[in-house]
């Protein structure tokens, strides 16, 4: 015997509606799956998903997984590992610098006068750290001023006589390429600075950015613009 779920009255066997209050009576058969069409081998279509899709919270843009910001609303994607570029480069300065063999059959004279030629790894930091491009996330750009900070020499990139005369020496020597890496770093520091105030002002990290960028420029006596 069953009861209505509404009233509570006795509900006649196969009746499809209340006597009493005349609530519908639920079905007690079990539902049946739905039947799928049938297709032929031929016109039969399979999806298939080959990874993740990942969505800005913001404004719904498909992004990368990589991604640390939206590059359509610039929405900060803070669940998102970025790749740091920086991390990469620094990997490719320390592994040059485990490569360093310095010669030990150099003449007296050469090291007398300072004439030593530039090593191979000094080469490679100087092409790398000129042809390394400036970040684009706010994150990287202030990695990378912390990185350049602790590779930047005051006393070979402070404005001298003798400093100029180094960087404009054509023959690169193992004094000379130190200021010119130095110099290197100034240059780079300065590119981020001026990306990261173009793009990133209002950004939080922005002002550990400055206060690196100007620390640096007093302590190479440098005018800031």
């Amino acid at each position: 015997m069953s009861y209505c779920v509404n009233c509570g009255a006795k509900l006649s066997e196969g009746a499809k509606f209340c006597g009493e209050c005349g609530t519908k009576v639920a079905s007690s058969e079990a539902p049946q799956p739905p039947v799928e069409p049938h297709e032929d081998s031929g016109s039969r279509r399979e999806q298939k998903f080959v990874g993740k899709i990942y969505k800005c919270p913001n404004c719904g843009e498909t992004v990368d997984g990589v991604m640390a910001i939206c590059p359509s609303c610039h929405h900060r994607l803070s669940d998102k590992s970025a790749s740091s570029v920086v991390t990469k480069f620094s990997e490719q300065l320390l592994e040059i610098e485990s490569e360093r063999k310095e010669s030990s059959k150099l003449s007296i004279l050469t090291n007398m006068y300072g004439l030593t030629p530039a090593s191979k790894a000094d080469k490679k930091i100087l092409s790398l750290v000129k042809s390394f491009p400036v970040p684009n996330t706010v994150e990287d750009i202030t990695e990378f001023m912390l990185l350049a900070d602790t590779n930047i020499d005051p006393s070979l990139s402070k404005k001298s006589l003798l400093n100029k005369m180094n960087s404009i020496n054509r023959y690169e020597t193992s004094t000379s390429i130190k200021t010119s890496i130095s110099d290197a770093w100034v240059a780079k520091m300065e590119q981020a600075y001026k990306k990261a105030k173009l793009s990133f002002q209002d950004d939080p990290l922005f002002p550990k950015i400055e206060k690196i960028y100007l620390d640096k420029m007093k302590a190479l006596k440098r005018k800031i613009d």
